[in-house]
């Protein structure tokens, strides 16, 4: 990794789901050395940013930035959709009347 290779490969967290968090993505660099060279050995967590550490996945490990990448994907595409979800309002009666004389301009 040439130095000053860092940026651009950013995803949003989900805390909720406790997934893309720092400690998920860091979880990927655990029992794996080529990965902890670069990070300094005394460093806290706390001090690395997420930023950092997906782009050594990225340039280094680029199969488990991947798999990163598609959780992130996953959940931004379910998130996307509605599902059939059905959804209940109180409508007032005249405005009733309104949309059932309603009549498309396309035709």
């Amino acid at each position: 990794m040439n130095l000053g290779c860092i940026g651009g490969f950013n995803v949003p967290y989900y805390t909720r789901e406790k997934l893309l968090t720092k400690e998920h993505i860091f979880s990927k660099f655990v029992n794996d050395e080529e990965l902890l060279q670069y990070i300094p050995s005394d460093a806290k967590l706390s001090s690395l940013t997420r930023e950092l550490l997906l782009s050594i996945l990225a340039y280094i490990k680029k199969e488990k930035y991947l798999e990163l990448y598609g959780i992130y994907k996953t959940i931004k595409l379910q998130r996307s959709t509605t599902g059939c979800k059905s959804y209940d309002i109180k409508i007032q009666t005249n405005f009733i009347e309104k949309i059932q004389e309603y009549v498309s301009v396309a035709g």
